[in-house]
């Protein structure tokens, strides 16, 4: 991906260090809309599911109603997950 080499190099590590079970810090992105947000993550996405990490993507709301809603996501792709094991 063009100009985003940095953040890939640096999932890459966080995959490594996480399989050597190293402590690892997560990793925030954030940029004004249209910088390719989206299309890193789901770079990551793809790089995590070609290394067995189980990907839930949640698109979450800062309001009473959204955490309620990305807490019900979340459980019910954990839930899908697990029964996929």
């Amino acid at each position: 991906m063009e100009g985003r080499e940095a953040e890939i190099e640096a999932f890459d590590r966080l995959i490594a260090r996480t399989k050597r079970q190293a402590a690892e810090r997560g990793m925030l992105l954030s940029g004004l809309r249209g910088v390719g947000k989206t299309v890193l993550l789901n770079n990551f996405a793809a790089q995590a599911e070609r290394h067995d990490w189980f990907v839930v993507q949640i698109e979450a709301q800062p309001s009473p109603q959204g955490r309620m809603a990305t807490r019900q996501k979340l459980a019910r792709a954990i839930d899908g997950g697990a029964r996929r094991l």
